[in-house]
């Protein structure tokens, strides 16, 4: 069973290295890559004996304030996007994550999840700053 999520990590660690050469980093089985102000990783979780979950995901807003107006923003954005979806964490951080299965995962395929997490934690950090305050991943990263 561990030998899929291996083999399914060598796959992420080529495709990264396709799409963004040396620009990306690995700490503990977390991949991790940068895009305006998102910061994306993706790991690899077991599913079932025969398969993994590739979860690309994004901590867009920290200490935000939890209230109505940001629940009803999230909720509205979660029913017109594509596909992922917004998330609230145990300590109040705003997630946006989209998964996939890895076993039969092409390059196509991760690159578009892990490219629409960017761009959506990315476009919508700072409309969700507005709503409920915190600080983007990037802010984070840099303080």
């Amino acid at each position: 069973m561990a030998d899929i999520v291996t083999d399914i990590q060598g796959k992420i660690r080529e495709y990264l290295k396709d799409i963004y050469g040396d620009n990306f980093e690995e700490i503990d089985g977390h991949f991790i890559v940068s895009e305006g102000s998102a910061l994306v990783q993706a790991v690899v979780r077991l599913w079932h004996e025969d398969d993994a979950v590739v979860d690309c995901f994004s901590y867009v807003v920290e200490g935000a304030d939890i209230n109505h107006d940001l629940t009803d923003f999230l909720l509205r954005k979660n029913a017109e996007l594509h596909f992922g979806a917004f998330g609230v964490i145990f300590d109040n951080t705003i997630v946006f994550s989209h998964a996939i299965a890895g076993k039969n995962m092409n390059k196509t395929e991760f690159e578009a999840s892990l490219k629409t997490v960017a761009k959506i934690a990315d476009f919508y950090d700072d409309d969700i700053r507005k709503i409920a305050g915190g600080r983007r991943a990037a802010d984070s990263v840099e303080a």
